[in-house]
């Protein structure tokens, strides 16, 4: 049987480093506690255990990533504005989206 942490691309070891920002910001966030998930090589973000945001490589194209849990009119409306947001990566796509952090997305 297969390693389950084998299926999935590990985490850089400075990949937190180039996204610290984001990392900051949502732990300022009330109550989020911060958790890595090996399965995913992924970290969570959660309020009261129920995740909100992960940031992590994206499997088949290894791009770096946050998905996040939007309302699903918002999750619209930011995807036909821009291409490097996509239906939240193994996540239910109404409610989730992806955005690839390597891409020209402003910060703002």
């Amino acid at each position: 049987m297969s390693d389950e942490k084998n299926k999935f691309t590990s985490l850089p070891e400075n990949f937190m480093e180039d996204y610290q920002w984001i990392d900051e910001y949502l732990q300022e966030q009330p109550s989020t506690q911060k958790v890595f998930q090996p399965a995913w090589q992924a970290f969570k973000y959660l309020v009261k255990d129920k995740m909100y945001a992960y940031i992590g490589i994206q499997e088949q194209n290894k791009r770096p990533i946050i998905t996040l849990k939007l309302e699903p009119v918002f999750s619209d409306v930011v995807r036909k504005d821009y291409v490097d947001i996509v239906p939240g990566y193994y996540m239910n796509k109404t409610h989730w989206s992806t955005i690839y952090l390597d891409s020209d997305i402003s910060p703002e």
